[in-house]
């Protein structure tokens, strides 16, 4: 096999492939124009397929470390959930009910009574006391 980087020689204007039938066909292999040419649409064609490698490779690489920082965040997202959940459970809930019944209980108490002379009394039986 005739190595490709050939073409990139300035300096070489001559090959021959004589007596070697499975490079070249017996008519071209004389013919140096034809082979640098073969020579040089392969070498260009190997520069393409390296390039496109290369940028394979970069973007597996990407891939693989965008897979890894989303599972690190999945990760941490359910940890947060977990504690999240573990917050809830310990939560007064009984308490928070109750301390919310006792505070509408107190305001209702404080809509029907009020405090005349430093005695609780009804709103209507102070206007009484007031008019007497």
């Amino acid at each position: 096999e005739i190595p490709s980087s050939l073409c990139t020689i300035p300096t070489l204007k001559h090959i021959s492939c004589n007596g070697n039938d499975s490079l070249f066909p017996a008519d071209v292999q004389t013919n140096s124009t034809t082979i640098l040419w073969c020579l040089q649409i392969q070498h260009e064609h190997a520069e393409k397929v390296n390039v496109a490698e290369a940028k394979c490779e970069e973007l597996q690489s990407k891939a693989s470390a965008a897979a890894e920082k989303e599972r690190i965040l999945e990760e941490q997202l359910d940890a947060l959930k977990n504690k999240l959940e573990a917050l809830e459970a310990e939560r007064p809930t009984k308490y928070l009910e109750r301390k919310k019944r006792f505070l509408v209980i107190k305001a209702r108490w404080k809509q029907r009574f009020c405090r005349v002379g430093g005695i609780l009394r009804r709103p209507a039986r102070a206007a009484k006391v007031k008019a007497d």
